[in-house]
């Protein structure tokens, strides 16, 4: 009788023990990714929630937009980490769930709007066109003063988009993101020259063809005056065929870094 009383008030304890520490675990973890210790280079301290970049010098703060060294968030407590002892370092998440230092300098941030780099140094703010991205906000963050800088949590997913803006105005800053960014998989890599290469024969292959358009041209209506106005009329259409030329090797190039 004694050992099963005992073996009650000993359950008891344990779930009031665990449902009363679950609170205090979940306030002190402040990231649901694994992070790794690594030494981050910067003039003034580090603080949790600073985006870090990767530079031929090292780690450093990211301070710049759209930033295609973006290599994770600065976490004082996350849910496991490889740390190395010894040395000044910062647990830094590359996946998972972070608490993300970010600003309204361009625009109002919304649940799932994506998260770039942006000019203030380890601080985040609202992407609203193509490039690289840390990952997708989780939570709003609508100050009365635009500079203000808050934390949210960001669902880290370090790549770079391709949905946000005109097709027309992003299609190059496409190419560069792609082209200068330092970890890209053999895929990747792939369809960014695929791109280029089909971006560069199809103005390569308009200029040939309008050069040669305008200049036969030319010398046909140099021979044959009177029938200058169907001559004109030709050219037109042929510069016209090699706008369509162009414009579908932007397309096909676009729809090879969209898809």
């Amino acid at each position: 009788m004694f050992k099963s009383v005992s073996s009650i008030w000993y359950l008891v304890f344990s779930i009031l023990f665990f449902v009363l520490s679950a609170p205090l675990a979940q306030a002190q973890v402040d990231s649901s990714g694994i992070a790794t210790s690594v030494q981050i280079t910067a003039e003034g301290a580090v603080q949790a929630g600073d985006i870090v970049c990767t530079t031929s010098q090292g780690y450093v703060p990211c301070g710049s937009e759209y930033d295609t060294s973006i290599f994770g968030v600065v976490v004082e407590s996350p849910v496991a980490s490889f740390s190395e002892e010894g040395g000044d370092k910062s647990l830094v998440v590359i996946s998972g769930e972070a608490r993300v230092r970010v600003t309204a300098a361009n625009g109002n941030i919304a649940a799932g709007d994506l998260i770039t780099s942006s000019q203030t140094l380890g601080v985040a703010m609202r992407a609203d066109k193509n490039g690289f991205v840390l990952g997708t906000a989780l939570e709003p963050h609508a100050p009365a003063n635009a500079g203000d800088v808050g934390k949210i949590a960001v669902a880290i997913s370090i790549h770079p988009a391709t949905e946000l803006g005109s097709t027309t105005g992003n299609l190059f800053e496409l190419l560069r993101s792609g082209l200068a960014g330092s970890l890209l998989d053999p895929v990747s890599a792939l369809r960014y020259l695929l791109a280029a290469v089909i971006i560069a024969m199809a103005f390569g292959l308009g200029f040939l063809y309008f050069g040669r358009v305008a200049k036969t041209g030319v010398e046909a209506i140099g021979r044959n005056p009177l029938a200058g106005g169907r001559i004109e009329f030709t050219v037109v259409l042929h510069i016209a065929l090699t706008i369509v030329i162009v414009l579908a090797g932007l397309g096909i190039a676009y729809l090879i870094l969209a898809i």
